[in-house]
C-alpha cells in the first residue's frame, strides 16, 4: 500500500532515547522507514531527514544534471556497494545504473592514468 501524505516529525530527545512509529496494518509504517533509510525510493513526492533529501532520483533532476548524478565515481561506488551489500537503493535504467561496478572500478583507474603521469611530471619540475 502506498504512503501518502505523511508527515512524521521527531523531537530530538535524550541521548539513548527511543522513538516508535505505531499504526494499523497496511498504515505505511514499513514503507516510511524504507523511503527514508534510502533501501525504497519514494514513488512520488520526497523524504526529508533533517532538513535535507533522503533521496533524489536522477530521473527528476533536471537533464544534465541527472547524467551527472548518474556518471560520477561517488554514485557508481556507493550504488555498487550498496548491490553487494543486498540494499540495492535506487535502480535506472541507463547503462550507469545497471553496471554500477564496472563503473566504481572503472572510474578510480581512468582517474590514476590521467593524473599519475601529471603529478609525476610537476614533481619532476619542483626538483624531487
Amino acid at each position: 500500500m502506498p504512503l501518502s501524505k505523511a508527515r512524521v516529525t521527531v523531537p530530538a530527545g535524550r541521548r539513548g532515547s527511543v522513538c516508535a512509529l505505531l499504526g494499523p496494518n497496511g498504515a505505511g509504517k514499513t514503507t516510511a522507514v524504507h523511503v527514508l533509510t534510502t533501501p525504497a525510493r519514494p514513488s512520488s513526492g520526497r523524504a526529508v531527514v533533517a532538513g535535507a533529501d533522503t533521496f533524489v532520483s536522477p530521473a527528476l533532476l533536471p537533464g544534465w544534471l541527472g547524467t551527472i548524478a548518474e556518471w560520477n565515481p561517488l554514485s557508481a561506488t556507493v550504488a555498487s556497494c550498496r548491490m553487494l551489500f543486498g540494499n540495492p537503493g535506487w535502480r535506472g535504467d541507463s547503462w550507469a545504473a545497471e553496471h554500477a561496478l564496472a563503473l566504481a572500478i572503472g572510474w578510480p583507474l581512468l582517474i590514476t592514468l590521467v593524473f599519475l603521469p601529471l603529478s609525476a611530471r610537476r614533481y619532476r619540475r619542483l626538483g624531487g
